[in-house]
């Protein structure tokens, strides 16, 4: 599997190091700018709080998703169903993916394929995969 180097479009925003991989795949796989999806993942992110209840005096604020510092897999869902984009659970490895689009979800991590080229910041071509979005 070929491998191309993209950070999304975060540089063109943002300088330093980011854990990012979820606003960057989606980036990538649909075509729209960091900016954008950096903003989309974040709104998303806010309804987690909804769902948490900060109890007693003191205690700090709850660990939410962000477009920058991780998303939990409820938020990609609701990013993915933003989209329209269903999830197809299924094992495998991820350059055993090919000829399609995806955005590939691993432990840990996201990426995307895009006509058989993996395209991310990094080459984790030789990982197993959890499951894929087929754009």
């Amino acid at each position: 599997m070929k491998f191309q180097y993209s950070d999304g479009g975060r540089s063109l925003y943002f300088s330093g190091i980011a854990g990012d991989c979820v606003t960057r795949a989606f980036s990538i796989g649909l075509n729209k700018s960091y900016l954008e999806m950096y903003e989309l993942v974040n709104k998303k992110s806010q309804l987690e709080l909804k769902n948490i209840k900060i109890k007693g005096i003191g205690k700090k604020e709850p660990d939410i998703s962000s477009a920058c510092g991780g998303v939990y897999p409820k938020t990609i869902k609701r990013i993915a169903d933003h989209f329209g984009l269903r999830f197809k659970s299924k094992v495998g490895k991820i350059n055993k993916l090919k000829g399609r689009n995806y955005l590939v979800v691993l432990q840990d991590h996201m990426t995307c394929i895009r006509n058989g080229i993996l395209i991310d910041t990094h080459d984790c071509s030789d990982l197993e995969y959890l499951g894929y979005y087929e754009l």
